[in-house]
């Protein structure tokens, strides 16, 4: 029983006290150990179009939109604006642009090994040195993560930027030379 402020009068029990650890339902609860009625189940065709067309047209509640109030000095996380210039482009859109068309001038493959997968685009004339040159498709090749690993290791040194030298002849790398 409550008084007129809203609070229980003294000596009011609770209408549950005293049951603690007994559910009111107990064939809706969860039950350990026991499996779910649909594991293991699939969706037939009919119901996955079914589904489909019922989110037709939804969007999630926050694509689109943006949190200002934990966004950039908002955020937990921030400190200070301290990404580099060098961060800033290599995550830009005309760099994006760039690495995109180096793909396909090399068909997406590898130009030392030919592989297909996970591929990058690597500059020819150093990033660092050459800026004017930083967006030209034509200082760009195709490599795979290994070949590329490789080139940075032996061609050019460890550490090293300048040491070795590639020689390319229509559009194929025919020499590597290494760091001595």
């Amino acid at each position: 029983m409550r008084n007129k402020k809203g609070q229980f009068k003294k000596g009011h029990i609770p209408p549950f006290k005293g049951i603690k650890g007994i559910h009111l339902s107990p064939k809706t609860e969860f039950k350990k150990g026991c499996v779910s009625i649909r594991k293991g189940k699939k969706h037939t065709k009919l119901a996955k179009e079914k589904i489909r067309l019922s989110h037709l047209g939804k969007k999630g509640y926050w694509l689109g939109k943006k949190r200002l109030d934990i966004t950039g000095k908002n955020n937990w996380n921030w400190k200070g604006g301290i990404s580099t210039e060098n961060d800033k482009i290599r995550h830009s859109l005309e760099y994006k642009i760039w690495r995109i068309e180096v793909y396909k001038k090399d068909k997406y493959k590898c130009r030392l090994c030919g592989s297909k997968k996970d591929i990058v685009a690597h500059h020819l004339k150093l990033f660092s040195d050459f800026p004017e040159l930083r967006f030209s498709v034509d200082n760009g090749i195709t490599l795979c993560r290994s070949c590329h690993l490789k080139l940075h290791k032996y061609v050019m040194g460890i550490g090293a930027t300048t040491n070795g030298t590639i020689t390319i002849k229509d559009g194929l790398i025919t020499s590597i030379t290494e760091a001595s």
